[in-house]
């Protein structure tokens, strides 16, 4: 049952009114910027994004063994970090307790002195409820763990804004009533106070090649919404300088972006999702920038790096773009799939859709085998990858090679194809998907040696698996295949792979390279993010006895 603060017959509101107008308010700040232990309790561990820590308050902490008639110790530590919604008091959203963004279970951990148990009683309060009284021993340090709920402490309300800006700082209030039971008998101390609590990090989100932050919004329920109606802390408003560039170039941009964006969420850790060539652009960072103190000053690290329909191995289809933007075509040689899907889908860059060079060329097979073997995922970084099949249709059924337009969409949208009819989209998604299903490599002859040069004509030669009339070809999402979307050795990964039979709604069916970023698999993420963070136990000590000196006890 919980209590107010009352003591020895004084109306609570008075008793907590006379404390208050009795002790400075600096007496009841923590020092900022604490960097080793002060004080002289042998417990001590160091702050983290889970850990608040108050080493030091003037006047609180720190004082040798105090008796009641100085007053309630009263240290007010600060939270900084941005946990996700909460309401207008500061109190967390229900719904990330209920959905396990944020731990329910937090801890108030304290070293106190010369708690001469059973007789001397000192009261824990926190924002004026009532926890427990402190335990110990006479003439020791003892390490408080006491357990709280996650609702008795109060939040920042928003990230820093704009970006860069730190969350408002929030204060919680921790009081200690010393000696609740009798007048200037039992002294104590405190030597620092920790709150331990734990929520999921930041999750950063970052667009593919010609893409932009409207990437996470184009699907039936987009990812950016339903981050939002969840509560949790993301960015999705992230738009690469040159959403074209190579995997270098775009690298560094994701490394101002993050060091530029972290402080608003107050923490040292976060999670990547990063989709299509997005994810490749990722990976570069964290094998190439992560661990320089050039782009990454501040020790940043990343708990996940998640993937969304990233070619980790290319896109057959890239090569077969690249002469539309590489060389100034006037005839092309007829050859099969491949020509046609040339002619009616990609070929739409006249409308200024699709990749374009330099980073088209990232894309290509060939260059990620190099790239694979240099760029590897940080063995402390979680890895998963997420990919769909376009293809809703059953297996062997005849009409497997079929793609309808809600297939299609919104990959193959207005955009790409003015003004044709669902009809035509549907087609060139079917040919999307055959030529993903069924090309392994691409050749182009027939040109001359160099970037740019002009040619008259050019011949695709192309190496294809099995028959073409096959119902079975290989699963893709109308840009990658399911193969080249996982990393493969040496990289420990979960797999996420969805089709039409993992659908639990009919609007969900459209499994497209756009469309994978839809509210169904972020919720597959988040649940897969969620068997490591939050914990619940968030590295708690065990409590400890340990001799001490903190002053004189009565």
């Amino acid at each position: 049952m919980r209590k107010t603060i009352a003591r020895r017959g004084i109306a609570p509101g008075i008793a907590v009114l006379a404390v208050t107008l009795a002790l400075p308010a600096s007496a009841q700040t923590c020092v900022e910027e604490v960097t080793e232990h002060f004080g002289s309790s042998p417990f001590f561990q160091a702050a983290d994004d889970h850990r608040i820590v108050c080493d030091q308050s003037p006047g609180q902490l720190d004082t040798g063994c105090r008796f009641d008639d100085s007053g309630d110790i009263v240290v007010n530590v600060p939270i900084k970090r941005y946990f996700g919604r909460t309401d207008s008091s500061g109190q967390i959203d229900e719904a990330l307790i209920e959905n396990r963004f944020v731990s329910e279970k937090a801890y108030l951990v304290m070293p106190a002195f010369d708690i001469d148990l059973p007789d001397e009683v000192d009261h824990v309060y926190l924002n004026g409820e009532f926890q427990r009284q402190l335990e110990g021993t006479n003439g020791s340090w003892a390490l408080n763990i006491i357990p709280i709920d996650v609702r008795d402490l109060k939040f920042p309300s928003d990230p820093g804004s704009p970006w860069g800006s730190p969350p408002q700082t929030v204060t919680n209030e921790v009081r200690i009533v010393i000696d609740v039971n009798s007048d200037r008998r039992w002294c104590m101390s405190l030597d620092w106070v920790a709150i331990y609590v734990d929520g999921i990090y930041p999750l950063l989100l970052f667009h593919g090649i010609g893409a932009a932050q409207d990437a996470w919004e184009n699907a039936d329920i987009a990812a950016r919404d339903h981050l939002q109606d969840l509560g949790v802390p993301f960015r999705s408003d992230i738009n690469l300088p040159n959403t074209f560039g190579t995997r270098d170039n775009n690298s560094e941009d994701i490394a101002e972006i993050i060091n530029a964006t972290l402080p608003s969420f107050g923490v040292q850790r976060f999670h990547i999702v990063g989709h299509s060539k997005g994810g490749l652009d990722s990976r570069h960072y964290l094998a190439q920038r992560l661990r320089t103190q050039e782009f990454n000053p501040r020790g940043y690290w990343p708990r996940s790096y998640v993937t969304m329909a990233t070619p980790h191995h290319g896109s057959v289809l890239a090569d077969m773009a690249w002469p539309a933007w590489a060389f100034e075509v006037e005839g092309r040689s007829e050859n099969g799939i491949a020509q046609r899907y040339l002619d009616s889908a990609w070929t739409a860059f006249e409308n200024d859709a699709g990749p374009r060079p330099p980073g088209l060329h990232h894309l290509r097979p060939g260059s990620l085998q190099q790239f694979n073997t240099q760029n590897l995922v940080p063995t402390q970084t979680r890895f998963g990858s997420m990919i769909s099949d376009a293809q809703t249709t059953v297996a062997d059924d005849p009409e497997a090679n079929h793609i309808e337009e809600p297939e299609a969409m919104p990959l193959l949208a207005e955009a790409q194809f003015p003004g044709a009819t669902g009809r035509v989209r549907a087609v060139a998604g079917t040919r999307l998907y055959r030529a993903l299903g069924f090309i392994t490599q691409v050749r182009m002859t027939g040109l001359e040696t160099g970037f740019f040069n002009n040619v008259t004509a050019y011949n695709i030669e192309v190496t294809a698996r099995g028959d073409w009339n096959d119902p079975n070809p290989i699963q893709n999402d109308l840009a990658v295949t399911q193969p080249s979307s996982q990393l493969g050795t040496g990289h420990p990964e979960i797999r996420f792979v969805r089709n039409d039979n993992d659908n639990v709604t009919e609007e969900a069916d459209a499994l497209n390279h756009a469309a994978i970023k839809d509210d169904i698999n972020f919720d597959v993420l988040l649940n897969w993010i969620k068997q490591w963070y939050p914990r619940d136990q968030m590295d708690v000590p065990d409590p400890k006895i340990a001799p001490g000196s903190g002053g004189n006890d009565d």
